[in-house]
């Protein structure tokens, strides 16, 4: 394999710039190509079984006009305290008042009432659900969740999001550190800037005509959000 792979790279090397064109062209072929024909993914993911699961299938069963993008919001203490003193959920709920108010929420649950508050009284979470998918959610919106937290954080409680709305506002951060952390790390293992950028250039590659070919093939598979992202990881 090793001497197949050298035979490989050298081939590539002495023809180089033929290497780098077809690889331009292919990507543009499947940029023209998924853009033409890509159809809408599923944002439906189900883990049958989990608690997280029993909460979605029972806020569908509620509220079943909440189908769009979804958050989570998890409220936590440190022992003695709880969450079910009169202070601590009166705290939790002026979060939530708080997050009702937005227009583009269609409902919040109350953990309270829903059943979503541990059996110690140290963990509870609620769900903010609106009516729109991910991509639609206005970036005031996501800022507005994000910033919510402030009557329950006064009140000694640790606040935590997730979800959906809340991974659309970091995964493109996450993806520029991540290509930087590989950079330095190539530089260090290959001491050569111009190898460091040529191997995190042809990944860069890969991972676009993988991506490209996924969303090429919602013509004819139906896929998740999930699975550029299962894909990329692999």
């Amino acid at each position: 394999m090793s001497s197949l792979l050298y035979r490989l790279s050298g081939w590539c090397h002495r023809h180089r710039w033929r290497v780098i064109g077809t690889w331009a062209l292919l990507i543009v072929a499947l940029v023209a190509l998924a853009f033409s024909v890509k159809q809408p993914v599923s944002t439906t993911v189900t883990i049958p079984g989990t608690e997280a699961q029993q909460a979605l299938d029972l806020l569908n069963q509620q509220f079943p006009q909440a189908g769009g993008a979804q958050a989570q919001i998890v409220f936590s203490v440190s022992a003695p305290a709880t969450l079910t003193t009169p202070t601590a959920q009166q705290a939790v709920e002026a979060t939530l008042a708080g997050i009702r108010k937005d227009p583009q929420v269609e409902l919040v649950t109350d953990p309270y009432t829903s059943g979503t508050v541990s059996h110690s009284g140290r963990i509870a979470y609620a769900i903010v659900a609106y009516p729109v998918p991910v991509a639609n959610v206005t970036t005031a919106a996501r800022n507005a969740l994000l910033n919510s937290g402030g009557p329950a954080e006064a009140a000694g409680i640790s606040v935590n999001f997730g979800g959906q709305v809340v991974q659309a506002s970091t995964v493109a951060d996450t993806d520029v550190i991540g290509i930087i952390v590989a950079f330095f790390v190539l530089l260090i293992g290959f001491a050569s800037f111009l190898a460091a950028l040529v191997a995190l250039l042809a990944a860069i590659a890969g991972v676009a005509v993988t991506d490209l070919a996924i969303l090429a093939l919602t013509a004819v598979v139906s896929e998740t959000t999930t699975t550029a992202v299962l894909a990329v990881m692999v």
